[in-house]
């Protein structure tokens, strides 16, 4: 079962990629407009970035947690392997070609390879870079081995975007899907969401004066029954608390999405390729943590397919590395 779940988070992950790669960085109402609904993969033709793609095709979210996995299998979970991995997906993928690369990471990336330290590469970086890939690192970590956890999710991020914001986003959404992936209990997630931004602060990243996820999500949940139905939630994230490219906008914004939805893993994408802003990252966060929780998904088998064999995704190899990396304590290492 565990291989099987893993393989459907990744699917889903992947998914919500797709779906929402066509709509990022669009306005909420251009998206209304040029795409009315959202009930499928989108036509790319009017993107404002990648319209020169098929439909259905992923972005680097999707393709820097796969190439995170390959080198954790190798290498174990590191901040060396974290760097191998994505030096290796920039020239394999053509991501800078393809427009696939934030402004951070690749120069943070770049910094590296011109002899920077990674230790100081991404000091400072706040973008969505750190919780877009830390699906790769919280999956592979043990149930509820929480220190260790926050270390496997620090090491990742570490490279390229070393902050208290990026770092709270990612240990918060990182806990939430390594919860989510043992547990049925809704509490339980958002437990363990509040116990990783808790430990953001324990790696002495440097601090900004930028909103916190945590009380973004508090805040959420302490109004939530203002809300009476779902595009009002939609609006709200994106007029009011924002789903741009930063770390703390991504990251309250997948969870938020799953909180008001946890049982519809296809809706909560359709809906997060609607939003505007870094529609794919949202979209793919929240459809894998929706997966999890409901251990499968509902998602259309032709869009399944559609994405799979267009991106020749063969996930069962990753849910293989997934399961015996979960299992084996040994492989982890500075």
């Amino acid at each position: 079962m565990a291989k099987e779940l893993f393989i459907r988070a990744l699917e889903a992950f992947a998914i919500g990629d797709a779906v929402g790669l066509p709509t990022e960085f669009m306005t909420r109402d251009e998206i209304r407009h040029v795409y009315t609904e959202i009930d499928g993969l989108p036509n790319p033709e009017f993107s404002r970035f990648h319209s020169d793609l098929p439909a259905g095709s992923i972005s680097d979210d999707t393709e820097q947690n796969l190439f995170l996995l390959d080198a954790f299998r190798e290498k174990g979970i590191s901040t060396e392997a974290t760097v191998y991995a994505l030096l290796k997906w920039i020239e394999e993928s053509r991501a800078v070609e393809k427009k696939f690369i934030g402004p951070s990471s690749l120069k943070s990336l770049r910094a590296i390879q011109s002899g920077e330290s990674p230790q100081k590469a991404g000091y400072g970086n706040t973008t969505c870079g750190s919780v877009m890939r830390v699906l790769s690192a919280s999956l592979c970590t043990p149930a509820k081995s929480w220190d260790q956890l926050a270390t496997h999710i620090y090491w990742t991020t570490l490279p390229t975007h070393f902050s208290e914001s990026a770092l709270e986003a990612a240990l918060g959404f990182g806990f939430a899907l390594n919860a989510a992936a043992e547990s049925t209990c809704l509490e339980d997630i958002i437990s363990a969401f509040f116990a990783g931004v808790a430990k953001s602060k324990q790696f002495g990243a440097p601090e900004f004066s930028i909103p916190s996820t945590a009380a973004r999500v508090r805040f959420f949940l302490g109004h939530q029954n203002r809300f009476y139905d779902r595009d009002q939630v939609a609006d709200y994230l994106s007029d009011v608390q924002g789903t741009g490219l930063y770390a703390n906008e991504v990251s309250p914004s997948a969870f938020i999405l799953f909180l008001t939805s946890p049982n519809d893993c296809w809706d909560n994408i359709r809906l997060a390729a609607a939003l505007g802003g870094d529609t794919d990252t949202i979209a793919a966060l929240a459809g894998a943590l929706t997966a999890l929780y409901n251990k499968g998904h509902n998602i259309p088998g032709p869009v399944v397919d559609r994405v799979l064999s267009l991106n020749r995704l063969h996930l069962e190899k990753y849910g293989e590395i997934i399961s015996a990396l979960r299992a084996s304590k040994a492989t982890f290492r500075v």
